[in-house]
């Protein structure tokens, strides 16, 4: 790797930038070499999150920020990651991204424009040939001179009253022929306006039976759906109303690195796990009791000890918003 090109986006004035050297520091420290405001998205103030250092020609992370929550396709990064060309890495759930481009070595610009030369070369050398060639084409001036003159001698031999008359003739076939066909042209032009103006209106109103078909077919969709839902309660309960059961669950989520259950931080009227700032009010040394989330559906009873339900009303937390943020700070569903 000849160096990175690293673009910084979700910030108010996104940036790109390019790095030859051997460290790179990327955070909220005025010193970094990459640095961007913080703000109140809940990142760790005057800190260095990042730190990059290329080794066996790759770079790869020495340093990381725990608290900042980076993460690259969904997971959470370590160190001794390495950076491939077009990473994108996300800090947690605010927005702000860096993507990651390697530069190609020199070497390999050096060669293509070395090729481009060639080509080029190659394309003048072309062009030389085919100017030779033209300038062995022989001259037909000459010709066309001995022609006209040949022309000129017989016309003069003509008697000028027949000249006249076949000049006169042939002005007339040639206005004739003007005037028959610029009558044809403008009654081409009249008859192919009045055919336009027929496609038109037969257009128009194919499209007009076409759309009451269509409103007539989607009002007799209509009115079947909704005979079929007000039989569908009676069905299913006269169907099926003694196999129905209700599912009653509840889950949790844990911190892989411990094995240990989240917990509220703070005892509270309202156990919200998401602080106002968008940071988790979750924690595995919290004060407060674990936190679960209950969620009930239904099924139906198909045989001794078996229920037939949906995917989603047993596992509930694929289709929970909260559940799937705390899942992107890298913790697990317990």
């Amino acid at each position: 790797m000849n160096g990175i090109v690293i673009r910084l986006a979700g910030i108010d004035q996104p940036t790109t930038r390019i790095f030859h050297q051997e460290v790179i520091t990327i955070g909220t420290e005025a010193d970094c070499d990459l640095t961007f405001d913080p703000g109140n998205l809940g990142l760790p103030p005057e800190s260095v999150i990042l730190t990059l250092r290329l080794r066996e020609g790759v770079y790869r992370i020495t340093t990381l920020d725990a608290m900042a929550g980076v993460t690259r396709d969904g997971e959470a990064v370590v160190v001794g990651d390495a950076i491939q060309d077009g990473d994108t890495f996300y800090f947690g759930a605010t927005g702000i991204r860096l993507r990651f481009f390697s530069l190609s070595d020199s070497t390999e610009i050096g060669e293509s424009l070395r090729l481009g030369s060639a080509v080029l070369a190659e394309a003048k050398a072309s062009e030389a040939g085919v100017s030779r060639r033209r300038r062995t084409v022989p001259r037909t001036d000459v010709a066309i001179v001995f022609i006209k003159q040949l022309i000129r001698e017989l016309v003069n031999e003509i008697p000028r009253r027949l000249l006249y008359t076949i000049a006169g003739v042939a002005t007339f076939i040639l206005l004739t022929i003007i005037y028959f066909n610029t009558l044809g042209f403008l009654e081409g032009r009249r008859n192919r306006k009045a055919i336009d103006d027929l496609k038109s209106t037969v257009g128009d109103t194919r499209y007009e039976i076409d759309k009451m078909r269509e409103e007539l077919k989607q009002a007799r969709e209509e009115s079947a759906f909704v005979k079929s839902s007000i039989a569908l309660p009676e069905n299913v309960v006269n169907n099926y109303g003694r196999g129905v059961c209700l599912i009653y669950g509840v889950y949790s989520f844990v911190d892989p690195r411990v094995g240990k259950d989240l917990r509220l931080k703070e005892p509270s009227s309202a156990e919200n796990p998401i602080n106002p700032d968008g940071s988790l009010n979750l924690s595995v040394d919290g004060n407060g009791r674990a936190y679960e989330i209950e969620f009930t559906g239904t099924g139906f009873l198909v045989d001794k000890g078996f229920v037939l339900t949906n995917r989603h009303v047993v596992q509930a937390w694929e289709e929970d918003d909260v559940a799937s943020l705390i899942k992107m700070r890298g913790f697990g569903q317990g």
